[in-house]
């Protein structure tokens, strides 16, 4: 692909200038488009902007259009933006900004909302400026900070929702999570309204508000420790991070500040996660439908969340971690949509630390990333690709030789096996051996130092894992009269069903017979159409991207194998 800087993108041959910082970009499914939104020129009341970015395709490398916005009031030059988001749904784009005055003070929140329909020509937009979100009840001003407007998959939902979660107000108790839910409504060519959600059942009704049911500090949060220094890297606070909306429900995430007590001493950082189904905030006020918080322990920390939701509504969740004991480093969690609510599965390290971080550019605070991104995979809405930052190898002695390193990782929710996420490279009868052999016998279990077959000599790749399959009974090689095993031909979907469904079910497994072809391309007639038949009741495997075909000669990815093993396991 290529690349490129974050000033070079925006402006070159764009007619744009100016100094872009903090990006966001997302794929909106609806639309097929790549959205991208940027704020620039910080602290400069007159040329502060958001810009905007929309590709012509789903192509990222093709062509796009670029847009500018001033998020404030029409003529006034009062505030600078930053700190930008991006939201969808069938009708609408949002972009929000926080303003700030000319003392860096929070002086409210700001949305453009562009008509979807007008995409690629002139586009038709409508400004919400700073305090249009103000909503005065019972004489009580409420208003939010942070707005996250949400991605949508959902096809019809006229609805586009935001979330935010440092709702504030002179009300709110001390120490109490409030999180707010509005909404955009409207059909183009009318324009867009922007409102709380319906919440007669809600703790103020009118305000949108509700309690967070997870226990964490809404205000104050700890800076995160780590190996190698006393200097602590920000972890800001509990702003939303980023929303997604999917079959009807909110899906969100954000760090926060423990113990929970009305005490400012906070000894760690904790990841709290939400799914929502927003109309029961107007029936019962409990619009929760699952939640959980993943708490380090003492003095360690999570934070800057990011979190998906596939089509099956299996969830991933990234974000950073350290401790005295470790650098910096990218992780990563999920779990299936079967799973018992309010739980994740193990922690996943996907890029460790490699040094400490302290560079703080003379601010005398160690910035961090200030979010994360994590997203189902658009090519098949399966799939995760999370990028998240870790602490890089520095590269001298001073502070300012620090250095912080990006790492994108395409995973599933949770690799079966206690496998790690594998490659688009073919998957070969050598790497195969390890992974069936560890979801048989555990990531703990050591397999024999000898060999048994002619062509695996014993300091081979996996020649241990290759002799347990054949102890297993799993497979007798490629070649049983000669001895061979074949450890770097690659598997085929014919082959993979039998290795797959025997480690399942023991070695002396057989299939039950079928009298209906499950394919259109594995006919009665097929050596193995009982195998192929029997993954597919069981969900191994799900056919090929052709209507009704199984494509069995085609030879595995390290993914693709990843996905059988877990329909089984």
């Amino acid at each position: 692909l290529g690349m490129t800087s974050l000033s070079a993108w925006w402006t070159s041959g764009t007619g744009l200038t100016g100094i872009p910082f903090d990006p966001r970009i997302i794929y909106d499914t609806l639309s097929s488009r790549w959205i991208a939104v940027v704020t620039v020129n910080p602290r400069n009341l007159t040329a502060s902007r958001t810009w905007l970015a929309i590709s012509d395709s789903s192509d990222p490398t093709g062509s796009w259009k670029y847009y500018s916005f001033n998020m404030e009031t029409a003529g006034n030059n009062n505030y600078w933006q930053e700190f930008p988001d991006i939201g969808t749904n069938k009708n609408w784009i949002a972009i929000s900004s926080n303003m700030y005055d000319s003392v860096d003070r929070f002086s409210g929140t700001a949305m453009w909302v562009v008509d979807k329909t007008t995409i690629g020509g002139a586009l038709t937009s409508y400004r919400f400026p700073e305090g249009f979100d103000v909503v005065t009840v019972s004489t009580i001003p409420t208003y939010g900070f942070t707005l996250r407007p949400t991605v949508t998959f959902d096809a019809a939902e006229p609805v586009l929702y935001i979330v935010d979660g440092n709702a504030w107000s002179s009300e709110i108790p001390t120490r109490t999570g409030i999180i707010r839910l509005s909404r955009i409504t409207g059909t183009p060519p009318a324009a867009p309204v922007w409102s709380t959600v319906p919440d007669a059942g809600g703790i103020l009704p009118g305000s949108g508000w509700y309690f967070s049911p997870q226990a964490y500090d809404p205000w104050y949060q700890i800076n995160a420790s780590q190996l190698g220094t006393t200097t602590r890297v920000n972890t800001n606070d509990p702003r939303i991070l980023n929303t997604v909306f999917r079959d009807g429900r909110l899906w969100f995430t954000h760090s926060g500040g423990r113990p929970y007590s009305n005490s400012t001493v906070k000894d760690r950082t904790v990841v709290s996660w939400y799914e929502v189904d927003p109309a029961l905030l107007n029936t019962t006020g409990l619009p929760t439908v699952q939640s959980g918080t993943l708490d380090p322990g003492v003095d360690g920390h999570y934070f800057f969340p990011s979190i998906a939701v596939n089509s099956s509504n299996d969830t991933a969740l990234g974000f950073s971690h350290s401790n005295p004991s470790i650098y910096v480093q990218a992780a990563a969690t999920g779990r299936k949509s079967t799973d018992a609510a309010g739980t994740m599965d193990a922690i996943t390290v996907l890029k460790t630390g490699e040094d400490s971080y302290v560079k703080d550019f003379s601010s005398g605070r160690v910035r961090w990333g200030d979010y994360s991104a994590t997203i189902v995979a658009p090519a098949d809405d399966s799939t995760f690709w999370s990028i998240q930052e870790y602490a890089a190898m520095d590269i001298g002695p001073g502070a300012s030789d620090d250095r912080w390193g990006t790492w994108w990782a395409h995973h599933y929710t949770a690799p079966p096996c206690a496998l790690l996420p594998g490659s688009k490279d073919e998957m070969l009868r050598d790497t195969m051996s390890e992974w069936i052999g560890k979801c048989v016998h555990g990531t703990e279990f050591t397999p024999p130092a000898y060999n048994v077959y002619t062509d695996v000599a014993i300091t081979d790749y996996n020649a241990d894992w290759i002799t347990q399959l054949n102890i297993d009974g799993i497979t007798r090689g490629c070649n049983v009269a000669d001895s061979l095993y074949c450890p770097k031909n690659p598997v085929t979907k014919t082959q993979a069903p039998k290795l797959i469904l025997r480690a399942e079910h023991g070695s002396s497994y057989t299939p039950p017979g079928v009298s209906v072809a499950p394919y259109a391309d594995v006919p009665l007639s097929h050596p193995d159409v009982d195998w192929i038949a029997q993954a597919k009741a069981e969900g191994v495997t799900t056919g090929c991207s052709s209507a009704n075909n199984y494509c069995p000669d085609e030879v595995l990815t390290e993914q693709g194998f990843l996905k059988m093993l877990d329909g089984a396991f």
